[in-house]
């Protein structure tokens, strides 16, 4: 009976965060037709969008990508994984958006001088969300999130490229699928054909990003929680 109650449990849980995986789909395709239908597409080449356009529509996706991606994290990582932190999700969301925007500007100014090592440096800074999440030493303000984000990688390179793949290839599925030349009318005069994309795209990302979060929460202790990391973060 407990063994049947845990698994009541561990279901009742898993659906609870695939409802919240698919209400943040649910508003991003919403915000994705309100853009294509409102003029402001980039993507229709019947006129030239202005660069008010093109920055209004770059800006929105971008935070818009930003913050659910961050928020969707932070409650699998509480809810899913059942990690403790003392900061509260806002708060959560709000550093992992900042550190995310400081990774992605110490990537571009590496790309001038050669695509490699940007896309070198992109790597290395991946786990940076996912510091933010895990590693206690950041959340009280002890360690900055880029270097425990290069440390991380310096230690455990290849197993971090290994976690990018999954959830690389689910967006690149994504973004192909999208982009794809279609007749697919809004999500709310025609929600049946946005359906199997929404539902099955969420559960994609649900579970390629319990997956790495779960490993990374093991790396991350082995690569940052050690006596020498600790020592190495104070005399900083």
């Amino acid at each position: 009976m407990l063994q049947l109650n845990l698994n009541s449990k561990s279901i009742a849980r898993f659906l609870s965060l695939y409802g919240v995986y698919l209400a943040i789909a649910i508003l991003g395709r919403l915000l994705e037709d309100s853009i294509e239908h409102s003029g402001l597409s980039l993507t229709d080449g019947s006129r030239d969008p202005s660069m008010v356009q093109i920055f209004a529509v770059t800006f929105v996706s971008f935070a818009w990508a930003l913050v659910s991606s961050s928020f969707t994290l932070t409650i699998l990582a509480r809810h899913g994984l059942g990690i403790t932190s003392e900061l509260s999700i806002g708060r959560t969301v709000e550093l992992i958006s900042i550190e995310t925007i400081r990774s992605i500007a110490a990537t571009l100014i590496r790309l001038p001088l050669l695509i490699l090592p940007g896309l070198f440096e992109w790597i290395r800074l991946s786990p940076v969300p996912f510091v933010v999440i895990l590693d206690k030493a950041y959340q009280h303000g002890h360690r900055d999130a880029l270097e425990a984000a290069r440390r991380l990688y310096s230690t455990h390179p290849f197993r971090i490229t290994l976690l990018l793949l999954p959830m690389i290839t689910v967006f690149l599925l994504e973004f192909g699928l999208e982009a794809a030349p279609s007749d697919a009318l809004p999500l709310w005069n025609a929600p049946l054909q946005h359906a199997w994309s929404l539902f099955g795209f969420s559960a994609l990302h649900l579970a390629t990003d319990l997956f790495v979060l779960f490993q990374i929460q093991r790396t991350i202790q082995t690569a940052l929680l050690t006596p020498q990391a600790r020592s190495g973060s104070n005399e900083e």
